[in-house]
């Protein structure tokens, strides 16, 4: 979990920009979120002390926390295929669709050890959210697991119009977990072309 989902599973993340890394020990304690969070009971987690190496010499370590139960995470939000479909004149389309929440992360492709769905693992439980560039109700796309997004040309590109950046976020919400964090999101970077899209992870 850590290597592969650390941003979506570990608590208090923050990312660090390393060429190498290692688990150095570990331990078993108590979480507890900041204050003003709503929190049923403190989070049982794995402790993991990590030694980063940032290149040139530079080394920091730093504490990651892990639940030890899937119940305690926060539900998958994966982008898992981005494809151009037929768009009228004027414009391309770009279909998304959102990993299965609900099914074992080993059937997505993580280790096979991963045999279990992060969160509650209810079917009834994930929503699928789709946004353009920001999260609000404003700039909410669609719900459900795929959504498809056509960009239109607001004018030629000498002119300053055309297609620009933007980002498609997925938001899942596990919305039978009793506690935080039972969100977590899943940008995908769109760069317009001239003649066919390309696509960059964020």
């Amino acid at each position: 979990l850590f290597e592969e989902l650390e941003p979506t599973v570990a608590l208090d993340y923050v990312p660090v920009v390393f060429e190498s890394r290692e688990v150095l020990s570990h331990t078993v304690a108590y979480y507890e979120l900041p204050i003003g969070t709503g929190q049923a009971e403190l989070i049982p987690v794995y402790v993991l002390d990590v030694e980063y190496d940032l290149g040139a010499g530079e080394v920091v370590t730093s504490a990651a926390y892990i639940p030890v139960n899937e119940e305690y995470m926060a539900p998958l939000a994966l982008i898992e295929s981005v494809s151009p479909v037929p768009s009228a004149a004027g414009g391309w389309t770009l279909r998304f669709e959102a990993a299965d929440a609900t099914a074992n992360l080993s059937d997505l492709g993580f280790d096979s050890s991963l045999d279990f769905a992060i969160g509650t693992g209810d079917e009834d439980s994930y929503l699928y959210n789709w946004y353009l560039d920001s999260i609000s109700e404003a700039n909410e796309l669609g719900t459900g697991s795929v959504l498809t997004y056509t960009a239109t040309y607001t004018g030629s590109h000498g002119e300053g119009g055309g297609l620009a950046p933007r980002t498609i976020i997925l938001q899942v919400t596990d919305v039978l977990s009793t506690q935080p964090p039972s969100v977590s999101t899943d940008p995908y970077k769109v760069l317009p072309p001239v003649f066919l899209p390309l696509t960059l992870r964020n």
